[in-house]
């Protein structure tokens, strides 16, 4: 085991490179910013995801001269085209830098030197413990720059809102992706980063909805509905009943015919499961629960629990609540800690399953079984029965 406890500051300059870092095309240039972020800091917080994008450094020579920061930027720029590697550039610059007057000038240099790759000036600026903001420009910026206006629509829908910095991102793209075939039979259009190339963010427009599974993609979506009419359901399916409850959105607003048969037979499963786990925790006397983890996420979890038989659930934001995170799993001691391997580890909790990162282990998790959806829920009764020691 590898501990990982020197974890970065998450400012929103961080929350926007790793939105983007796993897109196959894509580089990064960092423009004379006052604190070059670490592009190799997430294998420190083990996010499970090769970083593809590459990331480059742009700075003057003299510090006083910007002038001379322009110059290298015009030179990395044309160095970077000619290679013909990458067909997006996306530019993060210093805060005192004017983003209209570096477009200006980014404008003139396209048309001068006939550059090829997209380049898209990011409206980020350097803040400190705005992580959730960087995420969202992130999704913003993309959308906004890539999205074409579609020349035809299809029957198809987009994921927008998973990063590589979220427990078993991967995991449950797949049990999305498998659920939207199984019940209606429909292909994914567009997956918004997760080392997809840039080509079919361009395309995203044709599909007839957009999944939103965190709130920082939510301004994307809307952007998406706006300029382009695309409806968009925002879902966190954690749970039989999160679940149905996103195939009914399904229905109710694309009129999309459901596999009732798929639908039937996956409940009868869920429902099996957690009759099982029910009896479990409630002849072992197991039915406290803690919740550390993503604010936005503790009510999904805190729904999912019930559904599962706890009676006792205590749900905490990890980023905010370092009293009452004591007072819980040192004090009172759960049944159960729903967490981040390093919590479970520092509070030596026994019975607990892993809901976020960061790991504490070099292992990999791409062929884990989900969190979401139908196969989460049998996923998690199953390790919960485990645990029990039944």
């Amino acid at each position: 085991m590898e501990g990982f406890k020197n974890l970065p500051e998450l400012s929103n300059c961080l929350g926007y490179l790793w939105t983007v870092a796993t897109l196959k095309d894509v580089c990064i240039i960092e423009y004379d910013l006052e604190m070059q972020i670490d592009f190799e800091i997430s294998k420190m917080i083990q996010v499970n995801r090769e970083l593809v994008s590459n990331k480059f450094v742009v700075k003057s020579d003299d510090e006083s001269s910007n002038v001379d920061a322009y110059m290298n930027l015009r030179s990395k720029i044309i160095e970077l085209d000619k290679k013909q590697i990458y067909k997006t550039m996306v530019i993060i610059p210093n805060n005192k830098i004017s983003r209209l007057e570096l477009q200006d000038a980014i404008d003139q240099i396209i048309f001068k030197h006939d550059i090829k790759s997209q380049i898209i000036v990011s409206l980020i600026e350097e803040n400190e413990n705005e992580y959730k903001a960087g995420i969202e420009q992130a999704f913003m910026d993309l959308t906004s720059n890539i999205v074409q206006k579609p020349v035809e629509q299809k029957e198809t829908y987009n994921i927008i809102g998973f990063r590589i910095d979220q427990y078993k991102h991967e995991s449950d793209l797949k049990e999305i992706h498998t659920l939207m075939q199984e019940c209606f039979d429909k292909e994914c259009q567009c997956d918004f980063a997760l080392e997809n190339s840039i080509e079919p963010f361009k395309y995203a427009a044709q599909a007839s909805v957009n999944i939103v599974v965190s709130k920082e993609a939510l301004l994307a979506a809307q952007y998406l509905e706006k300029e382009y009419n695309i409806p968009y359901i925002e879902t966190n399916p954690l749970g039989m009943r999160a679940t149905m409850n996103l195939i009914e959105s399904l229905v109710a607003k694309l009129k999309w015919r459901p596999n009732r048969k798929y639908i039937s037979k996956y409940r009868q499963k869920c429902k099996t499961a957690l009759m099982k786990t029910h009896l479990v925790l409630q002849q072992k006397n197991l039915g406290r629960a803690v919740v550390v983890g993503d604010g936005e996420k503790l009510e999904s979890y805190r729904k999912l629990l019930i559904e599962i038989g706890f009676t006792e659930i205590h749900t905490i934001d990890k980023y905010k609540d370092e009293d009452e995170k004591h007072y819980w799993l040192r004090d009172k001691r759960p049944d159960y800690l729903f967490s981040d391997a390093e919590t479970a580890r520092n509070y030596n909790q026994r019975k607990w399953i892993q809901i976020e990162n960061p790991n504490i282990e070099k292992d990999k998790i791409e062929n884990m079984k989900p969190l979401m959806g139908f196969n989460g829920v049998i996923a998690i009764s199953e390790q919960l029965i485990k645990l029990s020691g039944w």
